[in-house]
């Protein structure tokens, strides 16, 4: 369908337009509580952060001025089958929408860049990783004749995997800047206590970004939490608790607890499986859909089973062992009931498991000298390949980066390395028309681009280029100029049609800029792992507090999470009866 087609006025007869296309795409009668309000907020172009809980619409929030608004709106999303899900439902109804993912065949994935490009999409899914690719980017670029909307979605995992999991979310930023410098973004969660408010807002450079927050109470999830002593107990526990009919999730903290549980359910004869990320990917994917369709009654799982789980009939979640945080438990726990039925949330809650949690807090946040260690690594790898001469660049292998990716994170902070964020090694160039015409349409500074492109490769004569090698482009003809600013000229020159600029190589490349890590470098470091092991300790205190409660269980999470409505004794938690 033409994307121009959903194109009213943005003015005042906005939520009007917003409401004749909730009853006339989506089939809703009416607007659920905080949809309005984010709707018009996004029309009239304000930063947000939404905090609304499982079911209370938050993709129609940003899907239906994303149709109103002129302009490609971008969905930055965690997990393929989120994004698949939410784009098949909107492409079921004829809308323009597409995902872009790895597991693409390049022909699907030029075909829906070729549609950003010359804008017959409204909306994209990407994963935070494809903000560092130029292709992406200089689509996105092309399609700007009106700013792009960015989202969010799932805004936790800034915080949950942006440290240290997942460090591209601390870099959406930087995508955002290269495009537009008055970007408008929106981010979207359905957990997000105040001090993880607080730090994706601060992460994401929107301090001043209006926060709305729903209520978090989900009267339907029973909460309980038995304390187990030891594991035998624990095995005694969930087995009384398997009475009850499912479907039902139990978490494990751990890979090993995971494949243990697994082998006690079907010990105990029950239609089980087991699902985590050392499982091979069609493994879990015939486990996530053995489950969605009632092929397995229970799945024993790590965190890894989580966001793109939208069963609506999930009877019980159990958590045999903790999560790090009341975040993560919320939103594990409102996986259940989604119909409205009832879903026991049962903790079983023991001291011991507090050490297995201080772990992952030690291993996802390593010291000085963990730096360090990765650093003279980094510094042997340059002088066996450059002989420590020249402009010190290092091409870092996929695996190294996936086991340091933490440290390196820490290096680049501290101005040790330089991550080629965006343009990577090599690209080709075009010079569509003649160098004169190509001339006049650029500005002063594409102009002189294209005269240093001109001197380095001759392109009014061969009229391309398959290989150049912009690193080395940049420090012979603008030295001072920063990667950003030179990538953002040459996609511009692509957008007008001045060139046409291909970035190839996808390898993730560094510039080390120093000889050794000095001591003022070494106590930022320090300092930064010292807070950030603070922030994880603190939220696990409030998880340990909560299993160890006697009050209320729903005050308990309803308070943490800052939920605004009143908090009485719920009468439906094991305290509580």
């Amino acid at each position: 369908m033409n994307a121009n087609k959903f194109i009213p006025s943005d003015g005042p007869n906005a939520i009007l337009a917003a409401g004749k296309l909730l009853r006339d795409l989506f089939g809703f009668s009416d607007f659920l509580p905080f949809q309005k309000e984010v709707i018009e907020g996004i029309m009239r172009g304000e930063d947000l952060l939404v905090v609304l809980p499982t079911g209370s619409g938050k993709s129609l929030c940003f899907q239906i001025p994303a149709l109103l608004r002129k302009g490609l709106t971008v969905v930055i999303s965690p997990l393929i089958a989120l994004m698949k899900d939410q784009v098949d439902a909107l492409c079921a109804r004829h809308l323009p929408a597409a995902c872009l993912h790895s597991s693409l065949r390049h022909s699907e994935s030029k075909r829906i860049l070729d549609d950003v490009r010359d804008g017959r999409l409204k909306l994209v899914y990407v994963s935070p990783e494809r903000l560092r690719d130029g292709f992406f980017l200089n689509a996105v670029l092309a399609a700007c004749q009106n700013p792009p909307l960015w989202v969010v979605d799932e805004a936790h995992c800034i915080t949950e995997w942006g440290h240290d999991f997942r460090t591209d979310y601390i870099n959406i930023p930087d995508a955002l800047d290269l495009i537009s410098g008055d970007s408008q973004l929106v981010m979207f969660t359905a957990t997000a206590t105040p001090v993880v408010r607080e730090d994706i807002l601060r992460q994401m450079r929107r301090e001043s970004a209006r926060t709305v927050c729903g209520s978090f109470d989900r009267s339907n999830l029973y909460l309980g939490c038995r304390q187990a002593s030891s594991k035998a107990e624990k095995l005694r526990t969930l087995s009384e608790l398997l009475r009850r009919a499912g479907p039902g999730i139990i978490y494990t903290a751990t890979r090993r607890q995971c494949e243990d549980v697994n082998r006690f359910l079907q010990e105990l004869g029950k239609n089980s499986d087991f699902y985590h990320a050392g499982r091979l990917a069609h493994e879990r994917a015939e486990v996530h859909d053995r489950f969605m369709t009632n092929g397995i009654e229970v799945v024993s799982a790590t965190n890894a089973f989580g966001m793109g789980v939208d069963k609506s009939d999930i009877r019980f979640i159990i958590h045999y062992a903790h999560p790090s945080s009341i975040d993560a438990y919320y939103q594990e726990i409102g996986r259940g009931g989604r119909d409205g039925g009832r879903c026991d949330c049962i903790l079983l809650f023991s001291r011991f498991d507090r050490k297995v949690q201080e772990r992952f807090i030690i291993d996802s946040t390593p010291d000085a000298d963990a730096v360090q260690d990765c650093f003279n690594a980094i510094m042997s790898a340059v002088s066996d390949s450059q002989g420590g001469h020249g402009l010190r660049e290092l091409v870092i292998k996929r695996a190294f980066h996936e086991e340091h990716h933490v440290e390196l994170f820490e290096m680049e902070k501290v101005g040790l390395l330089s991550r080629r964020t965006v343009m990577c090694g090599r690209a080709s160039v075009y010079l569509p028309g003649d160098l004169g015409r190509a001339l006049r349409l650029c500005s002063p500074e594409q102009m002189k681009v294209l005269v240093a492109l001109e001197k380095s490769i001759r392109l009014s004569r061969k009229g391309f280029a398959q290989s150049v090698d912009l690193n080395a482009f940049r420090q012979e003809h603008f030295p001072e100029t920063g990667l950003f600013a030179l990538e953002q000229t040459l996609l511009q020159m692509n957008s007008r049609g001045i060139i046409a600029y291909r970035p190839a190589d996808r390898s993730i490349y560094y510039e080390v800029r120093a000889d050794s890590i000095p001591d003022s470098a070494r106590r930022s470091i320090e300092e930064s792992v010292s807070l950030r092991r603070a922030f994880k300790n603190r939220r696990l205190k409030m998880m340990i507090e909560y299993g160890s409660l006697r009050s209320c269980l729903r005050e308990y999470l309803l308070t943490a999470l800052a939920d605004p409505t009143p908090k009485p004794a719920c009468g439906f938690c094991d305290n509580c009866l």
